[in-house]
């Protein structure tokens, strides 16, 4: 169970960290400005 929460965050911190890495073009592609992108992202990895 705590090895299953664990891998969660850390799967979440993976997927933040991707998304903030792309560029504009394919944030436009996927419907996502960089407003959501730093919404995304400043969440606690607990969330």
């Amino acid at each position: 169970m705590i090895a299953g929460l664990i891998g969660l965050w850390l799967e979440r911190s993976r997927q933040r960290r991707a998304l903030r890495e792309l560029d504009d073009r394919l944030l436009k592609d996927i419907g996502l400005s960089r407003g959501d992108v730093w919404a995304e992202a400043s969440k606690p990895f607990w969330r």
